[in-house]
């Protein structure tokens, strides 16, 4: 993830390469997201397998909202530089900073590539000591159609929520709200400490008493019921009212995220749950 980052801040611009700059963001984009796909799920299932399965709700949340806290180190940065930078400072060249210190992620993953050891790897070979089946053909298997569908469409409610409210969301309160909301990029940023970093644990910790499925059903439903009157608030350009909005938004989606992660218990028999990312998304 760190190499990709990094050569995102040092891009041609439009200006210089032309359409080359189009092709080349996406690129690096494109391995942006392989990257992530990779190691935040391997994160995850390891964590899981080297704590007990009964905490895996609280023990996995942990890893999410880890990922979560570079969101927000991402929000804090742009709160500080366009607290400290002309609009003409930002554009030239400000914009860059952030993404170009993504290269020091590298030296927490070359540490854990070569000075950590794996003791939780299973044994792949069969009993008999022959190499396992096709991977792939194994995944597609008809027994697992439903596992791999209900793992594409559960996480598109988080996905998409999360983007829209912490991501897209510091814009809208900066740029499209009338009036705008003051210091947005830092309301941003606390209501996703708050509602996301803080409590993404506190709901891991729920569903691993009360069960996932309770707790995806009340994040799903509160999200869907609530988030136009949300978005209202929030439009109305104070930054108190802002603030709590959002984090009731973001509490909803920890309650959806947090239990979602574990998808090897919670996706058998919830047929009715998997329309449910779909009908909102849309």
């Amino acid at each position: 993830m760190a190499y990709p980052t990094f050569l995102m801040g040092c891009l041609p611009s439009y200006e210089q390469v032309g359409n080359l700059a189009i092709v080349l963001l996406i690129l690096v984009r494109i391995l942006q997201g392989l990257s992530v796909g990779g190691q935040l799920v391997t994160s995850l299932v390891y964590t899981c397998e080297n704590n007990p399965r009964s905490q895996w709700g609280l023990y996995g949340s942990f890893v999410m909202a880890a990922a979560n806290f570079g969101t927000l180190l991402g929000g804090i940065m742009a709160y500080t530089l366009r607290a400290r930078l002309t609009e003409e400072q930002l554009l030239d060249w400000g914009w860059r900073l952030p993404f170009m210190s993504g290269i020091l992620v590298s030296f927490c993953a070359i540490y854990l590539k070569y000075y950590c050891d794996d003791d939780s790897i299973e044994q792949l070979n069969t009993a008999n000591g022959e190499a396992p089946s096709n991977p792939i053909k194994s995944t597609f298997a008809k027994g697992n159609r439903m596992i791999l569908l209900a793992s594409s469409l559960i996480p598109m409610l988080w996905a998409g929520g999360f983007y829209i409210c912490f991501v897209w969301m510091a814009t809208f309160m900066d740029v499209l709200v009338d009036p705008p909301v003051p210091d947005a990029f830092g309301v941003n940023s606390a209501s996703l400490l708050f509602s996301v970093c803080i409590f993404f644990p506190v709901a891991g910790a729920l569903s691993d008493k009360y069960g996932r499925r309770i707790l995806m059903n009340i994040g799903g439903i509160a999200i869907a019921t609530f988030s136009p009157i949300m978005i209202i608030a929030i439009s109305k350009g104070n930054d108190v009212g802002a603030f709590f909005a959002q984090s009731f938004l973001g509490i909803a989606l920890s309650l959806y995220g947090a239990p979602s992660k574990l998808l090897a218990e919670t996706l058998i028999g919830m047929r009715i749950l998997l329309l449910l990312p779909c009908v909102i998304t849309c």
